[in-house]
């Protein structure tokens, strides 16, 4: 009986890429590309003998991709290669190198690359991410770029995991708030969901405030502006007067003290904040899948869906959010505050 070729393990050639507008070549082994590509799977195979033979044989004849980036792609194959094969960088990846990597993946399809940027994303961008606890208290510039970067590229790739903790974070803002240096990428129907977020984490703010809790506020609304969305009429919560029978002074006095910092960190403000924006707030073991944008509620006792007006005219897809389970929510939590 003849000898069979492992369907994995015999590479029988290799296919020469030539990436970037200088060209980087790339020798890779043929069969990972078929195996792991859908793309390069489909670029591949040809029925005509002598192009096959041609199209990425040698450095005389590679594959020209010129729109990518050889960095990035050697960050896809370092997941396929492992780290023996292809020496680590010095440095820990670059959040801008991670998103690079991971919108050059799902161009090609590379499965478990998007899952290594995501995965990467994920350890800096959630709920449950002391890395973004802490960036919470004090964004910088570059923190909040990074948001604007994250959510642009979400809804390029169609994918909801990191667009509710990105859109808090510029919600927290007040430094930089509607600054064209920092915001100018962000599209005009996702400034609308901003705005919509920002005038919620203000109005529990002033809700708290009413409660007598004292919020130690750092500055005042400065107010957002992009394009012709602005909430800067809307007054500072500071301004909001203390609950009836109680001076302001004995209010504060006999009120818990909370900084802003312990504000912006609370679940309750975090989860009013997601769903004023459409987002959920996984805070549940079980995700509910209608509430990140799809339309199949779980039960037919589950409200009706709606378009989140906030994505009207974004032309993204899986946008709709149960309008009718936020409402409820947020009647449940007034009565228990009662």
């Amino acid at each position: 009986m003849a000898a069979q070729h492992h369907p994995h393990c015999y590479f029988a050639d290799h296919v020469v890429l030539a990436l970037g507008r200088e060209e980087t070549l790339f020798r890779i082994d043929r069969q990972v590309l078929l195996e792991h590509s859908k793309v390069f799977q489909r670029m591949l195979d040809t029925s005509d003998p002598e192009t096959s033979e041609r199209k990425g044989s040698s450095d005389e004849h590679p594959i020209r991709l010129p729109d990518d980036d050889p960095d990035y792609f050697a960050g896809i194959l370092r997941v396929y290669y492992s780290t023996f094969l292809i020496p680590p960088d010095s440095n820990t990846p670059s959040f801008e190198h991670t998103l690079g990597v991971l919108r050059l993946a799902s161009k090609y399809e590379f499965a478990h690359a998007i899952k290594w940027a995501t995965d990467a994303i994920a350890a800096d961008w959630s709920p449950q991410s002391a890395t973004w606890l802490k960036t919470l208290d004090n964004p910088s510039q570059t923190d909040l770029k990074r948001a604007v970067a994250l959510i642009n590229i979400s809804r390029e790739l169609n994918i909801h995991t990191f667009l509710g903790c990105a859109f808090y974070l510029l919600c927290t803002d007040e430094t930089w708030c509607g600054n064209s240096t920092v915001y100018g990428a962000l599209s005009q129907s996702d400034a609308l969901v901003l705005s919509r977020g920002i005038m919620s984490l203000w109005r529990h703010c002033a809700e708290q405030m009413r409660q007598g809790k004292d919020i130690r506020l750092r500055t005042a609304l400065g107010g957002f502006k992009f394009g012709n969305i602005s909430n800067a009429s809307m007054g500072p919560p500071a301004a909001v007067s203390a609950p009836s029978g109680a001076s302001t002074s004995t209010a504060t006095s006999t009120s818990s003290a909370s900084s802003w910092e312990c504000f912006i960190r609370d679940p309750d403000t975090m989860r009013t904040v997601f769903y004023a924006i459409g987002f959920w707030w996984p805070t549940l073991l079980t995700p509910r899948p209608f509430l990140l944008g799809t339309s199949n509620p779980p039960s037919r006792e589950a409200p009706a869906s709606t378009t989140h007006p906030g994505f009207v005219s974004s032309g993204h897809k899986n946008t709709t959010t149960s309008v009718g389970l936020v409402n409820r929510a947020a009647k449940q939590r007034r009565s228990r505050k009662r």
